[in-house]
């Protein structure tokens, strides 16, 4: 199975910087890179330092605006130019537009079964741009929508820590770190760590610690992007925590962008891992936790907080 990672980010923000690093660390020709500039012609196909014949660029349109169909032959034909010239693809980088919403990329790559067969997804990078990053959230809903979705966050023309910015990160989303790139750091192991499709992952980022950063704020109400912390302090069932998260699904619709949790279910010594984007979702074994309770963050837009958290409450089973 090859990795597919996305890498998104504002106008700005230094993607292409951030793959042409990427590039000159891995000295190998086995990642083929898919590039989406809004325009006839696409300029950052032409700054990328790589072999052009690893490069699959979409021109036409920003990617969350082009058909599914197109988007997944796009993926299909990059892996045939690679068997084409006997060069094996071990891993697919795609750069999206800064304008690009990346959960319409997310739910493709989950759900085209001919992608499934061959690839999965690895990895959201989301790119902020330290000096202009908290005025770009302030006006841009695509760029919240950015920082929702990223397993990472990466803030880059930094010379010192933006205290500020990095506050408005972790509260837009509680669930990724946020980290500073620094121009004599290494990029390459980004590519190696497995973190969001259930059968090649140990939920490295949705670890005890990252949930315990999300229990600063239960509520969290920034622009247009909300999150919600909920918890149960005893076993939930697992029959009813599955229909209750599908009638979550239901009732966000379109507004529901990530949610996360680690769950302890009666009648298992394991936690349960929950991860989903939009309408899809993964479950799958988590570690042993001993008196561990609940955690399920919520990122969307709207959020009815009462009647979740009433709903999310009514799952738990009182001990007597």
């Amino acid at each position: 199975m090859i990795p597919i990672t996305i890498i998104s980010g504002f106008l700005g923000s230094g993607k292409t910087t951030f793959i042409n690093q990427i590039l000159r660390e891995f000295q190998e020709d086995t990642i083929g890179l898919i590039i989406n500039e809004i325009g006839s012609v696409n300029l950052d196909k032409a700054f990328i330092k790589y072999d052009q014949d690893r490069i699959f660029e979409i021109n036409s349109a920003c990617l969350c605006c082009v058909d599914d169909r197109e988007f997944e032959r796009a993926i299909l034909d990059l892996k045939m130019q690679f068997e084409l010239q006997e060069m094996q693809l071990k891993s697919i980088i795609i750069e999206t537009s800064g304008l690009a919403e990346v959960n319409p990329l997310i739910q493709t790559i989950l759900k085209s079964q001919p992608i499934q067969k061959q690839f999965f997804l690895n990895e959201i990078i989301t790119l902020v741009d330290a000096i202009n990053g908290e005025q770009t959230l302030e006006n841009y809903r695509e760029s919240l929508e950015q920082i929702a979705f990223a397993d990472r966050i990466y803030i880059t023309k930094a010379t010192s820590t933006p205290y500020s910015l990095l506050g408005k990160l972790k509260a837009i989303n509680p669930l990724a770190p946020v980290s500073l790139l620094k121009q004599d750091q290494t990029y390459l192991h980004l590519l190696s760590e497995d973190r969001f499709d259930a059968s090649h992952t140990k939920y490295a980022s949705l670890s005890q610690s990252v949930l315990d950063q999300a229990k600063e704020t239960k509520h969290h109400r920034h622009s247009h992007v909300d999150t919600l912390t909920l918890y149960a302090e005893n076993p939930l069932s697992f029959s009813d925590f599955k229909d209750w998260l599908v009638e979550l699904v239901e009732l966000m619709g379109h507004d529901l962008l990530r949610y996360k949790g680690i769950l302890s279910v009666e009648g298992l010594e394991a936690s349960i891992v929950v991860q989903g984007v939009g309408s899809t979702f993964m479950i799958d074994y988590g570690d042993e936790i001993d008196g561990f309770r609940s955690h399920f963050v919520v990122i969307g837009r709207n959020i009815n907080v009462d009647k979740i958290q009433t709903s999310f409450k009514a799952l738990e089973r009182h001990k007597e």
